[in-house]
């Protein structure tokens, strides 16, 4: 049984460029095969759909504008299954009684169904009602109401509300029910982001149409400043080590829909791929290539193109001393570059993950190291968004016989998106596509390690 994912779309403004781009992102972010997504509007309508049908265990539901950055939705649940909380979210403790914020919260559906089902929408008059006393923790995460856990305290008590706010009465059914419920933990706080589209709609529409802008508002202020940082670190950063693996099928799909089969690359004469950390080499080694063939490695950084020229001229391939070598680089350069590689991880461990991908053995890498270095091998500044740069450069490389251009993820990065928007970036890798298509002999691209064969006979 899958969970679910509800994107909640409570917009309640006619902004469609601000809408579009919090769609991208939530595509962005969310567009992964372990979780069913539905959209909706209607949220109770979905909500009860999804219990009555069975259709999963948990359902998660974010709305528009909540991003889970740096995380994991199962991370939720796992809370929920340790907690034995039917509702994990965030809690409110405020006009006199409690809630939750429909920003991100995880429901167990079989609790859900116990409780009856209730609406979560805000209703908007004054109530009285008596229902079981509420215990709270004595912390909270910020301000006066925001609760770390509440559950069910001794006898009853008679409660007076102006109205109730979002989720209220779902909170009540589960503490009648003798639940306690969990807010969400500091440490996923910091890994996340909510925009409140609907308070904020100006100040975003303003980020999105220029990246530059700033602000203290703090809701948005990290977010836009992480987004920022990427566009202003981009030309400085190195990757080192990388754990994208080598694709394992190359198919043709463009075509028509049901032809996915298999692709034989063969011996690559002419590669063209990002300054992707080690990458490049498992990719000639697994297709096959010589002496012969042509490399052009590109790259918005120059920082990485330096880099890897280092590699060529300071390193004899040789897996084990790899880190040392990097060292000796970081030690020569003690410039502002940005190192990037899974550093929460050890080195040996990220080594592994980067071995197993590449689907070589260190003894195969170092062979194939050997022969790179006896490739002609150029160095290209490149930026792949740059439509008229990236026109001259194709139109320079000399493409012949049989082609590899790996962009890696160039095309679905989160800055790019969140300043430019997944029909921008659509529209320039499109036009990368049609200039490899111009392109003789077999051209095969790879893309968040998907490849295809644009152009050519199947059979080398």
């Amino acid at each position: 049984m899958n969970n679910v994912l509800i994107i909640y779309d409570n917009l309640d403004f006619d902004n469609e460029f601000v809408r579009d781009r919090l769609e991208d992102l939530t595509n962005f972010y969310y567009n992964r095969p372990d979780w069913r997504l539905i959209t909706t509007r209607n949220l109770d309508g979905m909500l009860q759909k999804v219990a009555n049908t069975n259709a999963a265990e948990y359902v998660i539901v974010n709305a528009l504008g909540h991003y889970f950055r740096h995380g994991d939705h199962n991370e939720m649940v796992k809370l929920a299954q340790s907690t034995n909380s039917p509702l994990v979210g965030h809690l409110l403790a405020r006009h006199d009684y409690y809630s939750i914020d429909p920003q991100y919260f995880c429901i167990n559906m079989a609790a859900y169904r116990e409780a009856g089902m209730p609406s979560l929408d805000q209703i908007n008059q004054p109530e009285t009602f008596t229902s079981i006393a509420v215990e709270r923790s004595a912390e909270n995460f910020h301000d006066d109401y925001t609760p770390h856990w509440i559950r069910p305290g001794s006898g009853n008590a008679e409660y007076n509300v102006k109205f109730r706010e979002f989720g209220s009465v779902l909170v009540q059914k589960f503490l009648e029910a003798g639940y306690t419920l969990q807010n969400i933990p500091q440490d996923m706080r910091n890994r996340k982001h909510y925009l409140y589209p609907n308070t904020y709609t100006r100040e975003i529409e303003l980020f999105f149409r220029d990246y530059t802008y700033q602000t203290d508002t703090v809701p948005l202020k990290g977010y836009f400043d992480a987004i920022r940082r990427y566009f202003e670190d981009e030309r400085r950063s190195i990757y080192i080590l990388s754990t994208e693996p080598v694709p394992t099928k190359t198919a043709r799909p463009n075509i028509d829909n049901s032809d996915f089969q298999s692709v034989e690359i063969g011996r690559i004469d002419t590669y063209v791929g990002v300054c992707g950390a080690l990458k490049t080499i498992p990719i000639l080694f697994k297709n096959g290539f010589d002496a012969n063939t042509r490399v052009n490695l590109i790259d918005i950084s120059q920082a990485a193109l330096g880099y890897q020229q280092y590699l060529r001229e300071n390193w004899d391939g040789d897996l084990d001393n790899y880190e040392e070598v990097f060292n000796k680089f970081r030690n020569q350069w003690p410039l502002d570059y940005i190192y990037c590689w899974k550093s929460w991880n050890t080195w040996n461990d990220e080594m592994s993950h980067f071995i197993i991908g590449s689907q070589m053995t260190r003894s195969e890498f170092k062979t194939a190291w050997d022969t790179y270095l006896k490739c002609d091998v150029k160095f290209h500044e490149v930026n792949l968004l740059d439509a008229d740069a990236l026109t001259k450069f194709i139109g320079e490389v000399g493409y012949q016989g049989t082609s590899y251009t790996w962009v890696s993820n160039a095309y679905n990065m989160e800055h790019t998106t969140a300043a430019l928007g997944s029909e921008y970036m659509s529209s320039q890798y499109l036009h990368l596509l049609r200039l490899l298509k111009a392109q003789p002999g077999r051209v095969f691209i790879e893309q968040n390690n998907l490849v295809e064969l644009l152009a050519g006979p199947r059979q080398g």
